[in-house]
């Protein structure tokens, strides 16, 4: 694929992963969490795209999603977070030599996730510290949970569109 149309795609994953992240979210905490698409969207992009593009447009997306749904204090965390966990998805399908198997995608989905839980921890205990950032775990683990299930499903799809298309 050449340059032009993978910079294509990238603007497109990141325009899929805001509106994955910010119109399809679902309310699951009082105070102010939510379920939503974008992390599945996100990972799904990544073994798309590749490391460096598939960070981008998840960097990109998840923080727009931010950006305009009021979260301003997370936009920066939000973009360095999704950034790291596009890159950690892509690892173990580098490291089992460029095979999309189910097993890398597990692999990559859990260890991005867990960049995502640890990544917000972080944030959560600088902006409100540490006992009340951990109020906010178990919403944290169910978007995780979500996003793991989705991004394979998602990706399976995507690997046997491509496949059609050929």
């Amino acid at each position: 694929m050449n340059r032009s149309k993978r910079i294509a795609l990238c603007a497109m994953m990141a325009a899929l992963t805001f509106c994955a992240t910010f119109f399809l979210a679902f309310p699951i905490a009082p105070g102010g969490g939510y379920l939503n698409f974008g992390d599945g969207v996100l990972l799904a992009g990544t073994w798309l795209l590749g490391p460096v593009l598939g960070s981008l447009s998840a960097g990109i997306g998840s923080a727009l999603a931010d950006l305009l749904g009021g979260y301003t204090v997370y936009v920066l965390p939000t973009l360095i977070i999704k950034s790291g966990m596009a890159l950690i998805a892509y690892l173990p399908y580098r490291l089992l030599v460029h095979k999309q198997t189910l097993v890398a995608r597990l692999l990559g989905a859990v260890a991005a996730e867990l960049v995502m839980i640890g990544g917000y921890l972080a944030v959560d205990s600088v902006l409100y510290g540490f006992p009340t950032a951990c109020l906010n775990l178990p919403q944290q683990c169910m978007q995780a949970v979500f996003g793991i299930i989705l991004s394979v499903l998602l990706s399976a799809l995507l690997s046997r569109l491509s496949k059609f298309a050929k």
